[in-house]
């Protein structure tokens, strides 16, 4: 079986993944606030295909920083569906401009791609992203 860790409560828990993330080749994740520090250099990632999964994110968006590998997250229903849309971060404002000037209406797996910097929601205050991006 495929095993992972898993960071909880900044303490370091190894688990096997269970079948419905093996299968949907995704991690569930609980929402956490995007901390101050990240909402400069992360960006919304939204009408993604259901069966985007993170790497997918990551590799397209990779093309644009300097980065082996940048995080991504596809956000996903408790049942491990997709909500079509994901989080991508860079490790600087440039390579985030440098993503939504070129991926912002790029067809990807079929769908143009809405690509926009995250913002805080005015009702509901700060934007949540999978605990695996902060």
């Amino acid at each position: 079986r495929q095993r992972e860790n898993v960071f909880q409560q900044h303490v370091h828990v190894e688990r096997e993944a269970d079948m419905y993330e093996q299968m949907m080749g995704g991690q569930r994740f609980e929402m956490t606030a995007l901390p101050d520090s990240m909402i400069q250099t992360t960006l919304f990632v939204g009408n993604l295909c259901e069966f985007v999964v993170d790497d997918d994110l990551s590799q397209l968006f990779q093309s644009v920083s300097v980065l082996q590998s940048v995080p991504a997250c596809v956000v996903r229903k408790a049942d491990m569906s997709s909500r079509q849309y994901g989080f991508v971060s860079f490790p600087t404002v440039e390579e985030k401009e440098a993503a939504i000037l070129r991926f912002h209406g790029y067809e990807f797996r079929g769908k143009p791609l809405k690509v926009e910097c995250v913002k805080d929601h005015p009702n509901a205050g700060r934007v949540e992203v999978p605990e695996a991006m902060v």
